[in-house]
């Protein structure tokens, strides 16, 4: 049960930042909702709220409007666990079906094709960018390939993302890298929505290195900060400051695309890498922890183990005086055992005896390995009356479970007699000024059950002369 919480808070503390993103899909997709609409108000109404970067600038489509809506309208109905309805898979192609189309008939009238009725699509959106239509068509596909093509989807959504930055490059600088410059009012709208669209791939390596809490996501997110804004402020110097020669191609500004593009896939790239190692980092180090602190033997805590879980249960018990039992028990005639029938034997009793007593315990109690065939346990109870019919029934459970283990070993197969164990109990007092003296006053508890007979249990008090 720690084991298990330990996990889950693991799993919590690193991927904290994944978590809050699902969570902002919602709010995200309508802020960009919120900002197409209000781009397109602004357009109908003639009013200029979001700067345009010339007075002839680009202004948002209607038909972009439509798209972002129906876009916004499958994510918002978007569930992980529940299969897609088909009329989401119909209204997705459907809209993807049209934007692809818009952008064959465009590319094919560039080149000089006569096609035709089929420029009928292109007059119908004149007026919608082939930018904002190829980033639309990337998130649609994006979204339809997400259950059953994860890998595509993500590739999609990521380009999605690197055509609106180059959108952004654009209109910062002044220049047109695709077919024109894009709206500043779509382009705000298309900023959430993309991001919104990536959020629904933010558990797949590429989308969840930029957003893992420790160091390897601070790390990349930085990287990726510093490899955009810094080309980009260098962009705007050249052609806001120091003024770059007007170019059929504006080359300056392409490259300065492709050095960002070039340094966010360096730093994601590099992210996984030390994802990766930091995973594997953290495994060994559980199993070397683990190795440090467990019996290879019995499968329970070692001594060390067992004492770094007593002093924890002395500190709360400092803090809130949660009550506490040592249980202190010792195999009775252990030494015969491996003298008549072989330590492997022996090891056989010792492994049986602690992942038997380990099972017998409740989620709140801790076993270890004290020494030898001596064995410690500390348990959470309110009182004497408590520990006391709970002990019982484990040393009643030792002499049940050890009874069938046979040898056939070097004394001519003698079937090796039950085991039992003797056990001596005591509790942390507030007057002691650490854990060690209730191991002392078990460890007495201990002794007088051997001295009364073994195969008993005796709880240490005033008068250690209780046995049962």
């Amino acid at each position: 049960m720690h084991e298990l919480d330990s996990l889950q808070n693991d799993f919590r503390n690193r991927y904290r930042y994944i978590l809050v993103a699902q969570r902002m899909r919602r709010p995200m997709v309508w802020v960009g909702v919120g900002l197409i609409v209000t781009g397109f108000a602004e357009n109908l109404l003639g009013v200029d709220v979001l700067l345009r970067p010339r007075a002839d600038g680009a202004v948002t489509h209607p038909g972009t409007m439509i798209f972002l809506i129906m876009l916004a309208a499958g994510l918002l109905q978007y569930r992980p666990h529940k299969p897609t309805p088909l009329h989401r898979y119909i209204m997705s192609g459907t809209m993807l079906l049209t934007l692809s189309t818009l952008l064959a008939t465009r590319l094919a009238l560039w080149n000089g094709l006569d096609i035709g009725p089929f420029a009928r699509p292109v007059t119908a959106m004149d007026g919608m960018g082939s930018d904002t239509a190829l980033i639309v068509a990337l998130l649609f596909a994006s979204a339809i390939a997400r259950r059953h093509f994860g890998r595509v989807g993500l590739g999609l959504a990521l380009l999605a993302t690197s055509f609106l930055l180059g959108a952004f490059i654009a209109l910062s600088l002044g220049k047109n890298l695709f077919e024109g410059q894009m709206s500043p009012q779509t382009l705000a709208a298309l900023v959430p929505m993309t991001m919104a669209v990536l959020t629904l791939y933010a558990h797949r390596p590429f989308a969840r290195v930029l957003l893992l809490s420790g160091p390897v996501g601070y790390r990349t997110r930085m990287t990726v900060l510093a490899g955009t804004i810094v080309p980009w402020l260098c962009g705007l110097v050249l052609h806001r400051v120091v003024g770059v020669p007007d170019r059929i191609i504006p080359v300056e500004a392409m490259m300065i695309a492709v050095i960002i593009f070039c340094m966010c896939a360096v730093a994601i790239f590099s992210g996984l890498y030390h994802e990766r190692a930091d995973r594997e980092r953290h495994v060994l180090s559980k199993e070397l922890h683990r190795l440090a602190v467990e019996d290879q033997l019995t499968g329970v805590l070692n001594r060390n183990g067992i004492k770094l879980a007593l002093e924890a249960r002395w500190a709360q018990f400092q803090t809130d005086q949660t009550p506490y039992h040592v249980i202190l028990f010792d195999l009775d005639h252990f030494k015969q055992v491996n003298d008549g029938f072989g330590h492997d034997v022996g090891d056989r009793v010792l492994e049986t005896v602690g992942r038997m007593m380990a099972s017998q315990l409740r989620s709140t109690d801790v076993i270890g390995r004290w020494g030898g065939e001596e064995f410690l346990i500390v348990s959470e109870t309110s009182g004497a009356e408590d520990i006391a019919p709970f002990v019982r029934r484990l040393c009643a459970v030792v002499a049940d479970r050890t009874a069938p283990i046979v040898n056939r070993g070097r004394d001519g197969g003698l079937a090796l007699p039950p085991i039992t164990a003797s056990f001596g109990v005591a509790g942390f007092d507030a007057a002691d000024p650490n854990e060690s003296y209730a191991i002392k006053r078990a460890d007495l508890a201990l002794y007088q059950s051997k001295e009364n007979g073994r195969n008993r249990v005796t709880i240490y008090d005033a008068r250690p002369d209780k046995a049962a």
